[in-house]
């Protein structure tokens, strides 16, 4: 309830978030080499990620950071709330 007050994530929701975010700008990046090694190595991450914050039914490669925070956040309280 803490977190959900003073409109923070945790540690370990926040340091997924990171990772999700920093997965999909590689995913959607121009530079030719950043995206092929994010399709050799990432996409398995990132769907750990989306996974494990709980965002798999949402498309999401061209969101915005601020919009998959504020998606985390709110899936975060509806947990936290309930």
């Amino acid at each position: 309830m803490v977190y959900a007050y003073t409109n923070c994530l945790p540690i370990c929701t926040e340091m997924l978030l990171r990772q999700c975010i920093f997965l999909t700008y590689c995913c959607n990046s121009a530079n030719k080499i950043v995206r092929s090694m994010f399709t050799c190595f990432g996409r398995v991450e990132l769907s750990n990620c989306i996974g494990n914050l709980g965002i798999a039914d949402v498309y999401m490669p061209h969101m915005s950071s601020k919009a998959l925070r504020c998606l985390v956040f709110d899936r975060f309280l509806c947990i936290t709330v309930v």
